[in-house]
């Protein structure tokens, strides 16, 4: 799925922790994850990771769960910055490689962004945009 989907605290119950030294971005004081599974991302991968730097709020942490890239996806992802873990291809599936990721923020974020390696951020404001859709306490889940 194309789609960027992200789940709320009130589903998922996570704590936040912010201090004034992290240079994240806090939305209505919301710290936001990024999880993103990766394949052999290519050369769009650097197109990818530049419209992440120049978003209008920034995540927490960026996780990339790749499952054995044989290209520079993991290589450039850690020069980004990003947290990397390597699963094996066998391994992955759309669920449960989420859910790696998910355990990585357990505690750390109140928000999870999931992703995929090709919905490249279309504006500046794109995560933004997904991100004020929890102004509304009542909402758990929400998409582009």
């Amino acid at each position: 799925m194309a789609a960027s989907i992200a789940a709320a605290n009130t589903a998922l119950e996570f704590e936040a922790n912010a201090s004034a030294s992290n240079l994240v971005f806090l939305y209505l004081g919301m710290r936001y994850g990024l999880i993103v599974p990766t394949l052999n991302a290519g050369s769009a991968w650097a197109e990818w990771i530049a419209a992440l730097q120049v978003q209008s709020i920034q995540p927490a942490a960026v996780m990339i769960l790749d499952s054995q890239s044989t290209d520079t996806t993991v290589e450039q992802s850690r020069k980004a910055g990003f947290s990397t873990e390597t699963i094996e291809r066998s391994a992955f599936n759309h669920g449960g490689t989420r859910d790696i990721g998910l355990r990585h923020f357990v505690g750390e974020v109140d928000v999870l962004v999931c992703m995929t390696q090709d919905a490249i951020l279309a504006a500046p404001n794109a995560l933004e945009n997904l991100l004020a859709a929890f102004d509304d306490p009542e909402v758990c889940c929400a998409y582009l």
